[in-house]
């Protein structure tokens, strides 16, 4: 692929918000048809790799394929995990093994191009802990408009916030659930 043309798809995913500023120089997105990968160790013997262009997930945003786009997605959600904010890590304690109201959230989960802070697929509800670098970001109005259009309902809270009157947060999530 021309370094041209994955120029412009890098510069398209930071447009809608799918990458920050700064991401995508060290990935590697191989477009078209899939690498040949070492088998997965749930392949048993004698496992069969997956066709060429198998998998294959079509990006409706950008409306290519990405062969790679959902490993890189998971990877990068993996990531986000291990590097959680402390707003992140006191919201996940409260949120984590349906402790909330019996609701199953999830932490860092990958929504079409997007990865969340926190989701709860049962309601459809996304919640996200935003410090500083978020405030009057374009970038997160695209992706709020781009989740709900999806059906997502999008709560915003700020770490301060969080840190400062966790319980009143934990209520208006509470509020947002029905629950």
């Amino acid at each position: 692929m021309p370094q041209e043309t994955l120029g412009a798809i890098l510069a398209a995913l930071r447009a809608v918000g799918a990458l920050s500023r700064n991401a995508g120089e060290g990935l590697l997105l191989v477009f078209g048809e899939a690498p040949k990968r070492p088998l997965s160790r749930t392949a048993g013997e004698g496992g069969e790799r997956s066709e060429p262009g198998e998998g294959v997930a079509t990006s409706s945003i950008l409306g290519c394929s990405c062969a790679m786009m959902p490993a890189v997605t998971t990877e990068f959600a993996r990531d986000l995990r291990r590097t959680s904010s402390d707003a992140e890590i006191r919201l996940w304690a409260h949120l984590r093994a349906r402790r909330l109201a019996g609701y199953r959230f999830r932490r860092q989960h990958p929504i079409g191009p997007f990865i969340v802070d926190f989701a709860c697929t049962e309601q459809r509800l996304v919640v996200e802990a935003d410090g500083s670098p978020h405030s009057e970001n374009a970038a997160d109005e695209r992706r709020t408009q781009w989740l709900e259009s999806q059906g997502w309902r999008v709560l915003r809270f700020w770490n301060n916030d969080i840190l400062a009157n966790t319980e009143g947060v934990i209520e208006a999530i509470l509020v947002a659930l029905g629950a």
